[in-house]
């Protein structure tokens, strides 16, 4: 496992993003080495009928739009949550699941204005990657107090984001 990398606010975001997580792709590999049967028949037909190196092409391309989704619908979350004044620190991207956490100040949790707001927007988010890619997306919400990084970064949150 390479070094945990936190990215600043107001870095060339998507190009920071790729670079770190082309980079960090290289240590993951999948767990148990399982790949869901949906998956592999999708990629047999798909390879046989395109056949393997334009499928290899089409499939990294996805993953990539994917995965800088991930990224962008995320971020757009973390904006209008801090446009209306709720303080968000970091956020997390796993890019391989594509999955996000934002982490918030603990307080946050138990507002329920905040809870409402938050967890709407999410679910507006994860419905609209679920219609553009016919895949699923999560976006969580943690408390930032006694946080622990390396446990985030250990199951595949290799993109940190902190908001200064």
């Amino acid at each position: 496992m390479s070094s945990i990398k936190e990215v600043r606010y107001g870095s060339s975001a998507v190009d920071l993003f790729l670079s770190t997580v082309n980079d960090e792709l290289k240590h993951i590999k999948p767990k148990d080495n399982y790949f869901h049967i949906d998956v592999v028949t999708e990629a047999f037909v798909a390879g046989e009928k395109h056949g393997k190196e334009e499928f290899i092409k089409t499939f990294t391309e996805e993953f990539k739009n994917q995965s800088v989704n991930t990224f962008l619908f995320t971020q757009n979350l973390v904006n209008k949550l801090m446009k209306m004044n709720y303080k968000v620190h970091k956020f997390f991207i796993n890019p391989i699941q594509f999955k996000s956490i934002i982490g918030v100040d603990n307080s946050l949790l138990l507002n329920d204005d905040f809870v409402d707001i938050a967890y709407s927007e999410a679910t507006m988010l994860e419905n609209n990657f679920n219609d553009l890619y016919d895949n699923l997306f999560e976006i969580g919400f943690i408390g930032i107090d006694n946080i622990k990084i390396d446990k985030i970064y250990s199951d595949g949150y290799v993109f940190i984001h902190e908001i200064k």
